[in-house]
């Protein structure tokens, strides 16, 4: 049987396409206690989802996953973006939700000690809008 290379052309344009929409800028940062650059930068895009909770407008997916190989003992993540930025961390002990105020002036951060493990990071809108943002670590 021959195959009619006209054929092939559309199944390759809708596998394409169909990839393109399932792309996400989730990154998988493992971090040591000393790591660097200092600070990182571990995802930046665009804030907000169709999943409202009382965390804000999130997205389905983490925007970025960071394993830490050990205890951190002095980190912090860092949000910077328009709107109302909310960060919801998921955690070996559990999920955290961190809101913005009028005062943060689009800047959230959350310091502490980390413990080994892996946190799964939204980066969400309270108001549910979508805006740019920056989600970086630093220690």
């Amino acid at each position: 049987m021959k195959l009619n290379p006209w054929i092939a052309v559309p199944i390759l344009v809708a596998t394409g396409l169909a990839s393109l929409g399932s792309t996400t800028s989730q990154a998988q940062v493992i971090l040591q206690p000393n790591f660097q650059p200092n600070p990182q930068t571990l995802s930046s895009g665009v804030s907000g989802g169709s999943g409202g909770t009382e965390c804000g407008a999130l997205p389905a997916t983490p925007n970025a996953v960071v394993q830490l190989a050990a205890d951190i003992t002095s980190m912090r993540f860092i949000v910077q973006g328009d709107g109302q930025p909310t960060l919801m961390i998921q955690g070996p002990q559990g999920t955290s939700c961190i809101l913005s105020d009028n005062l943060s002036g689009g800047v959230l951060e959350v310091p502490g000690y980390w413990e080994q493990g892996t946190y799964s990071l939204y980066v969400g809108d309270r108001a549910g809008g979508s805006h740019n943002y920056t989600l970086s670590v630093s220690r």
